[in-house]
């Protein structure tokens, strides 16, 4: 057989395989506002963390996930969330079509404006620094000369850096591999490390919860958050730029931003350190019986331990100017009222206030 001929009929064999292969394949598609409306469907792509998507009792949160409700409910389809594996996953995700819009905080940036169209810009941001309190020399970019500032790859924190070490700034900056910017506040706050840097929604955000942080000087201009569609999706963008419009106007947007964000400049350092540590060393003594009483009435444990908090910071021995006693802060008419033999007894107290907490909420369900 002729061996030039055998070659030719294998070329001409690959070449139709590779050809009938690839009319076969089902091409990356992405979102149209056309196809969401007809599907009925729309789908976000976002990250479980505190201010994008996560469950609480089972039901779905998070100051994104929110927006993205009522962007659903504005466009009359049903909404389906798709959770990135990786923060860098996001943009390939939309690119290939798994999702028709990426709602994750994410910032406008340059290099991300090359791959993907941006809505409007919804809530301004600054990017600052964070550091312990043990640190708080360290206020704005020139004290970080020869430090190693901690941040996540892929970030717009990691293109702010590199553009101020560019600029000739004597920093050093450690990527992690999608960590939460929430867990390297947290890192500083534990001191594993020193520096990490946080947009301003994120950074004051998390104060709250660990108060041994310093939200420091901002390391670059005001940048705003927008979310992202593919670039080819221009009927969609219109949509998402007149549904944060319209929401702007009717109060929507602030009602939302409430929900997470209210009252952020709301800080004070001993009262939350007080708060923290009477959580690890007053609670657990009180959390059976709190957990006991609340299941009884039907209430979430934690709205009755944050009551008690507020009653009575976890003192059982504590009594108000108006003659209220105990953790519930109970009065004695009341205590009467409901039965109780002792009102200091921890146990009668803490139902017979949670016992007074239900009768209230029925009686409003009544009128």
């Amino acid at each position: 057989s002729d061996p030039r001929g055998a070659l030719f009929s294998l070329r001409f064999f690959l070449f139709v395989f590779f050809l009938f292969w690839s009319g076969c394949r089902a091409p990356s598609e992405h979102a149209t506002l056309e196809s969401i409306l007809a599907k009925g469907e729309i789908t976000v792509i976002t990250r479980n963390n505190s201010h994008c998507y996560y469950l609480y009792r089972d039901q779905a949160m998070g100051f994104e996930y929110d927006l993205a409700k009522a962007f659903s409910d504005f466009l009359g389809v049903d909404l389906e969330v798709k959770i990135a594996e990786t923060w860098e996953g996001m943009i390939p995700n939309l690119k290939n079509g798994t999702g028709a819009f990426i709602a994750a905080s994410l910032t406008q940036t340059p290099a991300r404006r090359r791959q993907v169209a941006f809505s409007d810009g919804y809530m301004a941001v600054r990017q600052h620094i964070i550091v312990h309190r043990k640190n708080r020399h360290i206020r704005q970019v020139e004290d970080l000369a020869g430090k190693s500032v901690h941040v996540r790859r892929g970030t717009s924190y990691q293109e702010r850096l590199e553009a101020l070490m560019a600029e000739g700034h004597d920093l050093a900056v450690q990527l992690h591999a999608d960590i939460p910017t929430e867990e390297l506040i947290q890192q500083v706050e534990d001191e594993k490390i020193d520096v990490t840097i946080a947009d301003s929604n994120i950074a004051f955000r998390n104060r709250r919860y660990y108060p041994k942080i310093i939200v420091a000087g901002a390391i670059g201009p005001e940048e705003y958050l927008g979310w992202a569609v593919h670039p080819n999706s221009s009927r969609l963008l219109k949509k998402i730029d007149a549904f944060f419009e319209e929401i702007k106007a009717n109060g929507t947007f602030q009602r939302i931003y409430n929900r997470y964000y209210a009252n952020l400049d709301d800080f004070d350092f001993v009262d939350l350190r007080t708060f923290h540590r009477r959580l690890k060393t007053r609670l657990p003594k009180y959390l059976p019986l709190i957990k006991e009483a609340a299941q009884k009435q039907a209430f979430d444990w934690r709205m009755i331990a944050a009551q008690m908090y507020q009653e009575s910071h976890f003192d059982p021995m504590v009594r108000s100017h108006s003659g209220a006693y105990c953790l519930m802060q109970l009065t004695r008419s009341t205590a009467k009222s409901l039965g109780v033999e002792s009102i200091l007894n921890s146990k009668q107290n803490i139902h017979a206030g949670v016992q007074h907490l239900r009768n209230m909420y029925d009686l409003f369900d009544k009128i």
